[in-house]
This record gives structure tokens, C-alpha cells and sequence, in this order.
């Protein structure tokens, strides 16, 4: 299993992107050790900016504050990779970056084992090398020997998605990023990637699950630019724009599953409407909570608790209520419920959420 040794280093980015009418403003933008997923609409620019670092695209641009430049700082000091006004460009198989594409883009020409190699022969190492390398990381992603010189149409999705993984981390990249990388896979392989260490990763994701149980930082892209970044707790409370309140608003409740029950380590209990086994992640909207003053006795709900509200945040026409027990959640709701129900911390209000809003995941 491969842990670099490349700690500490630190991408940033500062510039924009411009296509006809459309603007991509960077401003001061950094990313260092950890996950970081980098969540946004369609069209807010998430792929326009992993090509950037990626080189597979370039600034046209300098940002608010002047400079059009992407660097990467680490012990050895700073290496600008783009820069406007010095005419630099590093070419992209230089600049140590690993790619996971939605769509993986593996060489439907190519077995397994020589889609792995490929990476490996361009970073200089021999043919016989770089294919002992590539089955070792081949063995490391869970695909099985007698399939590495099938070639992609002939494996299943998620054992082209270990191949594409595999690929991406061979030539031990400083920074990779995953752009949607989950979408065709089975919870085995959603696993993998978590599990083997990586010094920089950059997630580009559309589920909210992805950002509460793996990412250490968040960065927000709307309008085609960056209104929020941070951990992902401070991102929740600030998301900096209806999009990304609604995105996080997701509660994602970690638990053992026996049917449509969800026991969490602290024994509640959730009902859902979806049948699982084993350990999952239960998963349902801000929005979809219900506030009640009493214990509601007519209540088409199937998942009914007291809750203890820990903060309240008004913003405009809504609230934001957070809760610490007996579940750490959220409920999004008008700011004319918050006052009528008086909430404050500390105080206790009737929770319901209705089974079908609650989903699954494992």
C-alpha cells in the first residue's frame, strides 16, 4: 500500500477562466494535505478547475487580487505551474497530478494491465518494470489476476473503476483528483479509494455523503466562483449561497441496518423505507424535518423524537436548527416557525421525520 512521503505541500490557485460570457473567478484559492471536496451546481466550474491544476487547461486571466498564477509550495520550496505574466507552463505529465474521471477514459485498446502501465512508462520506467508495477497496483485494488489482460469491454463497472483507480495512483501522483469517481460502482469499490492513503485529493462530488464522513475541508463553487470553503461543520453553518445550504443540508446519520431499521452506535433508532443489512449511512434532507411544540399525535411520521436544539441561525425567511442529541442533525425550517416555537438553546422541541425521506447508503 503506498503512502507518500510528499507531506505539507500546498496548491493555489489565483486567476480566471474565461469562455465567451462565461467566467471562472479564482481568487487565493488553496488546497494542502487531506480530502477536499469541491462541491457546486452544474456548470459552476468543479471540472474547469481540476483541469486547471491538472494543466489540461490554462488560466486566460489574473484574479481579484492581480496575479494569474497556480503554485504548489512545499519543503523544497514554491514551483509556479501557470503563470500569465512569465509565460510559464508546466506540461501535464509534469506536475505530479493523478486523475479519476467520471467516465474513467480507460484504453478500450489496452488490457488492464497495460491501461495501468501506460502511466508508468511515461514517468520513464521500462516496459517490464512498469508492468510489475502496474499488477502489483492491480492486486491492490481487488481486481483479480485472470482479469488483467482483459480489456475494459470485457470487465464489469466496478472492475473497470479499480482499473481507472489504479491507473490514477501507479505513478504515485502529489495530487489527485476524482472527478465524480462513485457513480457506477458498488459499495465495495466506493470503499476503496478511502482506504489507500493518498497525500492530496481533491473530490469532486454531488453527494452529500461523500462531504460529511470523508472530506476535511470544503470548497463551495457557485456562480462561477468561490463563496464558501472550510471544514465541513463550518461550510454547513456558512454555506454561502442556496445552492450549497441545500446541498449540506443533508443529514447523514451513521448506523447498523436490519431491514428498515437504522440502530446508531448510541441506540437510536431510525425507520427507513429502504430494507438493508449491515453498517450504512442514513441519509434524509434539513428540509424534510418537521418541528413540533407537542408530541404530535396524528402525525403520518413513522420516526417521532424530543430533540435538544444546540443553535438556531436565521438567515432572512429561514432557520437553521441545529440539534446535539439524542441525534447530531439539522432542521431547515421558516424563520416565523423558529419564533413561534421560541427556539433557543437548550430548549426541547418535537422532531419527525417521515420514513420516506429517509434514504440509504452503504
Amino acid at each position: 500500500m503506498w503512502t507518500s512521503e510528499l507531506a505539507q505541500v500546498i496548491w493555489k490557485v489565483n486567476g480566471t477562466v474565461q469562455r465567451g460570457d462565461w467566467q471562472l473567478r479564482l481568487d487565493g484559492l488553496e488546497f494542502s494535505d487531506g480530502v477536499t471536496a469541491v462541491v457546486g451546481a452544474n456548470g459552476s466550474g468543479k471540472t474547469t478547475l481540476a483541469r486547471l491544476l491538472g494543466g489540461l487547461e490554462q488560466l486566460s486571466g489574473t484574479g481579484l487580487s492581480g496575479m494569474g498564477q497556480i503554485s504548489r509550495e512545499g519543503a523544497d520550496g514554491i514551483e509556479v505551474l501557470d503563470d500569465l505574466t512569465a509565460g510559464v507552463f508546466v506540461e501535464p505529465k509534469e506536475r505530479g497530478v493523478g486523475f479519476i474521471f467520471q467516465d474513467l477514459r480507460l484504453f478500450e485498446h489496452l488490457s488492464a494491465l497495460d491501461n495501468v502501465a501506460f502511466g508508468l512508462r511515461r514517468t520513464g520506467r521500462a516496459k517490464t518494470e512498469a508492468r510489475r508495477q502496474a499488477g502489483e497496483w492491480l492486486s491492490v485494488v481487488g481486481l483479480a489476476e485472470s482479469d488483467w489482460r482483459e480489456r475494459p469491454e470485457k470487465l464489469s463497472g466496478g472492475q473497470r473503476q479499480r482499473v481507472a483507480i489504479a491507473r490514477a495512483l501507479a505513478p504515485k501522483p502529489e495530487l489527485l483528483i476524482a472527478d465524480e469517481p462513485f457513480a457506477s460502482i458498488d459499495s465495495a469499490g466506493r470503499n476503496l479509494l478511502r482506504q489507500i492513503a493518498v497525500p492530496n485529493l481533491i473530490l469532486i462530488t454531488h453527494d452529500p455523503v461523500d462531504v460529511s464522513t470523508w472530506a476535511d475541508s470544503v470548497v463551495v463553487l457557485d456562480k462561477e466562483r468561490v463563496v464558501a470553503r472550510g471544514r465541513p461543520s463550518e461550510v454547513a453553518a456558512a454555506p454561502g449561497s442556496s445552492w450549497a445550504a441545500q446541498f449540506l443540508g443533508a443529514n447523514v446519520v451513521k448506523g447498523t441496518a436490519q431491514d428498515v431499521n437504522v440502530t446508531t452506535k448510541t441506540g437510536f433508532e431510525l425507520i427507513t423505507a429502504t430494507p438493508a443489512t449491515g453498517d450504512v449511512y442514513a441519509t434524509f434532507a434539513a428540509h424534510s424535518v418537521t418541528l413540533h411544540p407537542e408530541m404530535p399525535s396524528a402525525s403520518s411520521a413513522r420516526n417521532v423524537w424530543r430533540g435538544t436544539v444546540e443553535r438556531v441561525e436565521t438567515d432572512h425567511a429561514m432557520a437553521r436548527v441545529s440539534f446535539a442529541s439524542p441525534l447530531v442533525m439539522r432542521a431547515d425550517i421558516t424563520a416565523k416557525s423558529a419564533q413561534d416555537l421560541e427556539l433557543v438553546p437548550g430548549s426541547g422541541v418535537w422532531v419527525s421525520v417521515k420514513a420516506t425521506e429517509v434514504s440509504v447508503v452503504s
